[in-house]
């Protein structure tokens, strides 16, 4: 516990946990489930995480009773903190009305994304930047593999700032630039793809990234490397 206290203190003032209050500013929340956070007494990552998650939840004024954690990897020791010393629960089976629950899932992979977002389907998640973490899938194969979460992203892409209108060829000196002819040469078009948001609990996302999470003299390291708030909206 003198670990994660000191953690706890390092975090609640530092520049990253004041871009997470504002992110969650004047938002209520009654639970917080937490997936893929580790082993909070054998990993450094997880510690951290953990206590980001600790006070969070206190800014959110969530109860400890009202958090609830499951990993496969716990073991009795994690178990013990969790649940004896911090009043938390763990739990594999959740069934809370997920209008009222931040997921946070410090870097859970796509597949276990894809599952919760499927089956629990929450609003809220603290979680890795979509958008980042697929970005080596092309439209196409996220729609084969992932297609919920390839509406994520078209649905962030598409509510993005545009700015296809501006002139490109324009210069700050007043003289416009004349872009060099190209040869005619046949490009891939790739056929276009159809998104319907009938079978989802969403119809828009909006995300939240952070600017303090990454700093290479941050004490936590990688611990929130991609963490990003994401919220679908009806």
């Amino acid at each position: 516990m003198d670990k994660l206290d000191l953690h706890r203190e390092q975090l609640r003032d530092s520049p990253f946990f004041t871009e997470t209050k504002e992110a969650f500013k004047g938002e209520k929340f009654t639970h917080i489930r937490c997936l893929a956070l580790g082993q909070p007494t054998a990993s450094f990552q997880a510690r951290y995480q953990l206590a980001y998650l600790l006070e969070l939840a206190d800014f959110l004024k969530v109860e400890p009773s009202n958090i609830s954690h499951w990993d496969p990897v716990f073991d009795e020791n994690d178990t013990e903190l969790l649940v004896k010393q911090l009043g938390h629960r763990v739990d594999e089976v959740y069934d809370v009305p997920t209008g009222q629950v931040l997921y946070f899932m410090p870097h859970a992979e796509l597949t276990m994304t894809n599952d919760i977002l499927k089956q629990e389907q929450p609003r809220w998640l603290l979680a890795n930047n979509i958008v980042h973490h697929t970005d080596r899938y092309t439209k196409q194969k996220l729609m084969d593999t992932y297609p919920l979460i390839a509406h994520i992203v078209h649905a962030l892409e598409s509510s993005a700032p545009n700015d296809k209108n501006e002139d490109k060829n324009a210069s700050s000196d007043g003289f416009e630039r004349v872009a060099p002819k190209r040869r005619n040469r046949k490009q891939f078009v790739p056929q276009p793809i159809t998104y319907n948001f009938d079978e989802y609990h969403f119809n828009g996302a909006r995300q939240t990234s952070f600017t303090h999470n990454q700093l290479k003299s941050a004490v936590w390291q990688n611990s929130f490397s991609d963490l990003s708030v994401l919220e679908l909206t009806p």
